[in-house]
């Protein structure tokens, strides 16, 4: 089955956990040479849940269709777990594993209130109201920081500068250069990178906010 490129759109968790793409010219030539050999799933109302690299590669070299498998989830939550479970291959950088454990915190959280409130229905044969417990901290910690590739200990410390990060995001600061004393930019980026379980690899301005609050964390 094919769809006409300008039907499809990226879908918006899609492009929030792993934002915009930077395409290799490698990627680039094999489509242009190959075509799209592995289809798109998309939603029936044509929203790409795996495999929007393709379809912007499609764009980028002026095709006009792609081969396409529709896939129907029951709600947003189920769409969402989907684009993560497509993606656990993927070389992923700092910022979109921490926005991947973000989402999937989410989505264990509406699941574990689903279950609740059905459980409450079936025993008192009301609507539930109560307040939702917290779930286990480690049963939770184990499950995201598998899921998206880190042992429990360095999920714990990329939380902190995650959320550290994310503060300086907001303020928007003028440079984000992060060294440490008696050392050049490469070698610090190499250092940090390691102590904190992540490649060094950065794609984004967000990336470089984490490695800056990487070398404050590490060195207080």
């Amino acid at each position: 089955m094919y769809k006409n490129i300008d039907e499809l759109t990226p879908h918006p968790a899609s492009h929030r956990i792993y934002g915009d793409e930077i395409l290799s010219d490698d990627f680039l030539n094999s489509i242009k040479e190959h075509g799209i050999l592995v289809s798109l799933t998309i939603t029936p109302d044509n929203k790409v849940i795996s495999g929007n690299r393709r379809l912007q590669a499609a764009r980028e070299l002026g095709l006009d269709q792609a081969p396409v498998q529709v896939a129907q989830y029951e709600s947003d939550l189920d769409e969402l777990a989907a684009i993560i479970d497509f993606n656990r291959q993927r070389d992923k950088t700092f910022s979109q594993r921490m926005r991947e454990a973000e989402s999937i915190n989410e989505i264990e959280r509406a699941r574990a209130k689903a279950r609740m409130l059905a459980t409450q229905n079936n025993n008192a044969g009301r609507a539930a109201t109560a307040t939702l417990p917290e779930q286990p901290k480690g049963e939770t910690r184990e499950k995201v920081s598998k899921k998206i590739g880190m042992k429990p200990r360095t999920y714990d410390k990329a939380k902190k500068i995650w959320a550290r990060a994310k503060v300086r995001q907001i303020r928007k600061p003028k440079s984000v250069t992060p060294t440490l004393a008696g050392q050049t930019r490469g070698e610090s980026r190499e250092k940090v990178s390691k102590k904190i379980g992540m490649k060094p690899r950065i794609n984004t301005f967000a990336d470089r906010i984490v490695l800056t609050e990487s070398v404050k964390l590490i060195k207080d």
